[in-house]
């Protein structure tokens, strides 16, 4: 017969209840780097934003679906945000 919209819904406060005590637990810092003090990273240049408009066209090979998302998504975006041609190649022996 299945349980009762009331019971139901004290259920789901419980369960969010729960999941909120432990996601304040699980909270995000405000500030976040993966770059250690002798990271090679900490020596790139940093270019503006504005530097994507300069690139040009761009291909991404990947072995996995959402490879490129993960690796470089946040290149790729600026690049169509500056207008620029970008496309994904996925490149998989079917594995």
């Amino acid at each position: 017969m299945g349980i009762s919209l009331r019971q139901w819904r004290v259920w789901w406060t419980v369960a969010c209840a729960a999941a909120r005590s432990q996601a304040k637990a699980y909270a995000t810092p405000t500030s976040f780097s993966l770059a250690t003090p002798d990271s090679p990273f900490l020596s790139y240049p940093l270019r503006p934003a504005s530097y994507a408009a300069t690139l040009g066209p761009t291909v991404v090979l990947v072995p996995h679906p959402d490879d490129e998302a993960l690796g470089c998504g946040g290149l790729l975006a600026l690049l169509r945000q500056a207008g620029q041609p970008v496309a994904a190649v996925l490149v998989s022996d079917g594995s």
